[in-house]
Protein backbone atom coordinates (compact mmCIF):
# COMPACT_ATOMS: atom_id res chain seq x y z
CA UNK A 1 0.00 0.00 0.00
CA UNK A 2 1.71 3.59 -0.57
CA UNK A 3 -1.02 5.57 0.82
CA UNK A 4 -1.68 7.55 -2.31
CA UNK A 5 -5.08 7.67 -4.39
CA UNK A 6 -5.50 8.18 -8.21
CA UNK A 7 -8.32 10.34 -9.05
CA UNK A 8 -10.30 8.76 -12.27
CA UNK A 9 -13.26 9.59 -14.24
CA UNK A 10 -12.93 6.90 -15.87
CA UNK A 11 -15.33 3.69 -14.46
CA UNK A 12 -13.75 0.61 -12.29
CA UNK A 13 -11.50 -1.35 -14.80
CA UNK A 14 -11.22 -5.40 -13.94
CA UNK A 15 -7.50 -4.95 -12.59
CA UNK A 16 -8.64 -2.17 -10.00
CA UNK A 17 -8.28 -3.26 -6.79
CA UNK A 18 -10.17 -2.20 -3.45
CA UNK A 19 -13.06 0.58 -3.64
CA UNK A 20 -13.51 2.47 -6.55
CA UNK A 21 -15.25 5.65 -5.98
CA UNK A 22 -17.16 7.87 -8.14
CA UNK A 23 -17.78 11.31 -7.29
CA UNK A 24 -21.98 12.30 -8.24
CA UNK A 25 -22.58 15.18 -10.12
CA UNK A 26 -25.76 16.87 -10.94
CA UNK A 27 -25.07 16.26 -15.05
CA UNK A 28 -22.01 14.65 -16.64
CA UNK A 29 -19.05 16.94 -16.30
CA UNK A 30 -20.48 19.05 -13.74
CA UNK A 31 -18.77 20.26 -10.52
CA UNK A 32 -20.39 18.63 -7.50
CA UNK A 33 -22.82 21.06 -5.76
CA UNK A 34 -22.93 21.78 -1.77
CA UNK A 35 -25.68 23.44 -0.40
CA UNK A 36 -25.46 26.49 1.60
CA UNK A 37 -28.77 27.41 2.37
CA UNK A 38 -31.93 26.07 3.89
CA UNK A 39 -35.19 27.53 3.85
CA UNK A 40 -38.01 26.44 5.79
CA UNK A 41 -41.92 26.45 5.28
CA UNK A 42 -44.92 25.34 5.65
CA UNK A 43 -48.43 24.01 4.63
CA UNK A 44 -51.53 23.40 6.60
CA UNK A 45 -52.65 19.58 5.81
CA UNK A 46 -55.57 20.17 3.88
CA UNK A 47 -57.84 17.83 1.72
CA UNK A 48 -57.80 19.57 -1.22
CA UNK A 49 -54.72 19.84 -3.72
CA UNK A 50 -52.12 22.67 -3.09
CA UNK A 51 -48.72 23.64 -3.88
CA UNK A 52 -45.90 22.61 -1.59
CA UNK A 53 -43.26 23.87 -3.78
CA UNK A 54 -43.13 26.06 -7.38
CA UNK A 55 -41.63 24.97 -9.93
CA UNK A 56 -38.15 26.58 -10.28
CA UNK A 57 -37.44 28.83 -12.81
CA UNK A 58 -34.63 30.58 -14.38
CA UNK A 59 -32.64 30.38 -11.22
CA UNK A 60 -32.06 26.89 -10.54
CA UNK A 61 -30.12 27.16 -7.10
CA UNK A 62 -32.16 24.49 -5.43
CA UNK A 63 -30.57 21.53 -4.85
CA UNK A 64 -33.02 19.37 -3.25
CA UNK A 65 -36.06 19.30 -0.87
CA UNK A 66 -37.68 17.52 2.39
CA UNK A 67 -41.16 17.55 3.14
CA UNK A 68 -41.48 16.00 7.41
CA UNK A 69 -45.35 15.29 7.52
CA UNK A 70 -46.35 16.29 11.02
CA UNK A 71 -50.13 15.59 10.87
CA UNK A 72 -51.93 12.73 12.22
CA UNK A 73 -53.30 11.31 8.36
CA UNK A 74 -51.59 9.95 5.34
CA UNK A 75 -50.37 12.84 2.55
CA UNK A 76 -49.84 12.67 -1.09
CA UNK A 77 -47.42 13.90 -3.20
CA UNK A 78 -47.49 14.56 -6.34
CA UNK A 79 -44.20 15.47 -8.18
CA UNK A 80 -44.21 17.13 -12.19
CA UNK A 81 -47.02 19.64 -11.57
CA UNK A 82 -50.15 16.89 -11.91
CA UNK A 83 -52.73 17.67 -9.00
CA UNK A 84 -52.23 15.42 -6.31
CA UNK A 85 -54.91 13.36 -5.13
CA UNK A 86 -55.17 9.75 -2.93
CA UNK A 87 -55.23 7.95 -6.29
CA UNK A 88 -52.59 9.89 -8.36
CA UNK A 89 -49.39 11.08 -6.60
CA UNK A 90 -45.54 10.02 -6.42
CA UNK A 91 -45.15 9.11 -2.83
CA UNK A 92 -47.20 8.92 0.15
CA UNK A 93 -45.73 10.62 3.14
CA UNK A 94 -47.26 8.14 5.99
CA UNK A 95 -48.31 11.00 9.47
CA UNK A 96 -44.87 11.67 11.63
CA UNK A 97 -42.83 10.49 7.41
CA UNK A 98 -40.48 11.97 6.06
CA UNK A 99 -39.34 12.31 2.15
CA UNK A 100 -35.98 13.96 0.30
CA UNK A 101 -35.65 14.65 -3.22
CA UNK A 102 -33.32 11.85 -4.50
CA UNK A 103 -32.05 14.42 -7.72
CA UNK A 104 -32.46 17.60 -9.46
CA UNK A 105 -34.88 16.47 -12.04
CA UNK A 106 -37.00 16.09 -8.74
CA UNK A 107 -36.15 19.03 -7.42
CA UNK A 108 -36.90 21.56 -10.43
CA UNK A 109 -40.35 20.49 -10.54
CA UNK A 110 -43.14 21.66 -9.14
CA UNK A 111 -44.79 19.68 -6.18
CA UNK A 112 -48.31 19.43 -4.85
CA UNK A 113 -49.69 17.96 -2.33
CA UNK A 114 -53.30 16.58 -0.24
CA UNK A 115 -53.93 14.78 2.56
CA UNK A 116 -56.45 11.82 3.18
CA UNK A 117 -58.73 13.79 5.06
CA UNK A 118 -58.64 17.42 6.54
CA UNK A 119 -58.20 17.15 10.78
CA UNK A 120 -56.04 20.18 11.22
CA UNK A 121 -53.69 18.74 13.19
CA UNK A 122 -50.74 19.34 11.54
CA UNK A 123 -48.87 20.82 8.19
CA UNK A 124 -45.74 19.68 5.69
CA UNK A 125 -42.75 20.84 6.96
CA UNK A 126 -40.57 21.62 3.87
CA UNK A 127 -37.37 22.31 3.56
CA UNK A 128 -35.02 23.54 0.40
CA UNK A 129 -31.93 23.53 0.18
CA UNK A 130 -29.96 25.94 -2.16
CA UNK A 131 -26.81 27.33 -3.24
Amino acid sequence: MTGKCDVRTAPPGTNDRGLVVRLAASAPGAALSIATQATITTVADSAVDVQLLAPVTGNLSRLKFSIFNDSTVTLYVAIGGQTASTTLYTVQILAGGYFESVNDIQCFMEVRGIWASDPNTGAARITTYSI
